[in-house]
């Protein structure tokens, strides 16, 4: 019946309110998802997944406080069948896309919210021999929930404290040992197509851990992981302005590209001290001694774009293109050749066809890697709830300067 009841919401979204807000249907389930046949729970969990689709329904499924919530972490556990987990960390993610949702959530659980994402990453990681679906699936889920990064809160110390570091260079170095076994598994191209293409929120999960670092943070004391991941952020990120200086035609590794270059882009412009530094210097000397060339190849490229009298739809090369522009401001070096290349005047120009036009962009656009299944089912959701802000700070997410 619940697995009935979950599929009639999905069909027909006028019935969330009227479900959600049926105090004995609560009660019931309550009663119920204590079972501990995995089926039942599976079932339970969904329903409550499609409750959640509406934030207020989120936030009343929140109401029933820290008994609910270690309920959902403890279906997260890697003790639970890869189909129970798999539920549980979707649920997750629709209870954490507000601020306000994701705080409440992890003031009752949060270490063991983080830890169970880090255990379902791992499934990933570079050392499990054997790779079937239910791992895939089980770490795309987690590492779609452990983009509560974007958010400020306590949970930002125990990522780093629990060694989100490392298995981010795990799942980095991984890719390449990923793409020569999931040719001998029996996974249709689309499985794995999302096997070796979704580690790109690992940049994404970055982003928001510099975004929210204090600015006396020294992620050292969690050991070097974190001076690798930007060495190679910047390294990937100036081979990628390199290679889109010589073509214009867009390839499979285009997401990934605009994956690192907003990790970059938070990196440079972090509270951090020491991220910002470091970040900075790498980039500058990553950048020698092409970059004025790899520069003015994306000015050419965004002249021509704000130029146009009608702007269009914003593209991922032109999301590219602007990224890259702000990464190379935070550089001293490269300011006075963006000034006197009326690199100002050109942004202004841009800014003006975005109003002219009422341009409003969404996170999923700016970062359309980051889609899931419920991306277009939402409703009572702000804009915000999305993480990224609209208009002329577009490519920014919510909580930097």
């Amino acid at each position: 019946m619940a697995s009935l009841l979950r599929r009639i919401l999905w069909c027909r979204q006028p019935s969330w309110y009227h479900v959600w807000n049926d105090a004995e249907l609560l009660r019931v389930l309550e009663v119920i998802r204590v079972n501990s046949d995995s089926s039942v729970k599976v079932a339970v969990l969904q329903l409550y997944s499609a409750l959640a689709l509406c934030g207020n329904g989120a936030e009343r499924l929140l109401e029933n406080g820290e008994n609910f919530i270690k309920m959902v972490v403890q279906c997260m556990d890697s003790t639970q069948p890869p189909s129970v987990r798999i539920e549980a960390f979707k649920l997750s993610q629709l209870l954490t896309m507000s601020e306000q949702r994701c705080s409440k959530m992890v003031r009752f659980c949060c270490e063991p919210i983080i830890q169970a994402i880090i255990g379902g990453l791992r499934e990933y990681s570079l050392f499990v021999k054997e790779i079937t679906q239910d791992q895939i699936s089980v770490a795309v889920e987690a590492g779609r929930l452990a983009l509560i990064t974007r958010w400020a809160g306590e949970h930002q110390i125990y990522f780093w404290k629990l060694g989100i570091g490392k298995v981010l260079i795990e799942l980095r170095l991984s890719e390449f040992l990923k793409a020569q076994r999931l040719q001998d598994i029996l996974l249709s191209e689309e499985q794995k197509s999302i096997a070796l293409k979704d580690p790109t929120f690992t940049w994404d999960i970055l982003g928001g851990l510099v975004t929210h670092s204090g600015e006396d943070f020294n992620p050292k004391k969690s050991g070097n992981d974190i001076c690798f991941l930007i060495d190679y952020a910047c390294l990937t990120f100036v081979d990628s302005v390199r290679r889109r200086g010589q073509t214009s035609q867009y390839d499979a590794n285009n997401i990934n590209e605009n994956s690192v270059a907003r990790a970059v882009l938070m990196m440079i412009y972090s509270p951090c001290k020491y991220i910002k530094s470091r970040a900075r210097s790498k980039l500058s000397d990553a950048l020698k001694p092409e970059g004025k060339h790899y520069l003015k190849s994306l000015m050419d490229y965004l002249h021509y774009v704000s130029s146009r009298d009608e702007f269009g739809n914003l593209d991922e090369r032109t999301s590219f293109s602007i990224v890259g522009l702000t990464c190379y401001s935070g550089l001293r070096r490269y300011r006075k050749y963006i000034i006197q290349s009326e690199g100002i005047k050109m942004l202004l120009a841009f800014i003006k066809q975005c109003l002219k036009s009422d341009f409003q962009l969404g996170r999923l656009i700016v970062a359309p890697d980051l889609q899931n299944m419920f991306s277009s089912r939402t409703c009572c959701q702000t804009c915000t709830e999305l993480g990224w802000r609209r208009h002329s700070s577009v490519f920014w997410p919510v909580g930097t300067s």
